[in-house]
């Protein structure tokens, strides 16, 4: 396992929907928090989430829209040099 053990939580729609029902959104919140206290970086969010989704066989495509979804929610909060990507 290459991710926050947070991380599943994120996606509990059971399409791998990055924080769309009130549980995925309250755990993607938890993440955002967490990563922000260690000092995480949107390409540890993006390396995670591409993780994740690929362990469970999500398309390339699907991939690629949720790390856009993540962006939208995460990577305004993060640090490091990464983030003007």
């Amino acid at each position: 396992m290459s991710y926050d053990p947070e991380l599943p939580g994120c996606f509990d729609d059971g399409r791998l929907t990055l924080a769309t029902g009130p549980i995925g959104k309250e755990c993607a919140f938890a993440w955002l928090t967490l990563l922000r206290q260690r000092g995480g970086t949107w390409a540890e969010v993006k390396f995670q989430i591409e993780a994740f989704l690929r362990e469970r066989d999500a398309s390339t495509f699907h991939i690629l829209d949720q790390i856009d979804r993540a962006a939208i929610l995460f990577k305004p909060w993060l640090y490091g040099p990464d983030n003007d990507e």
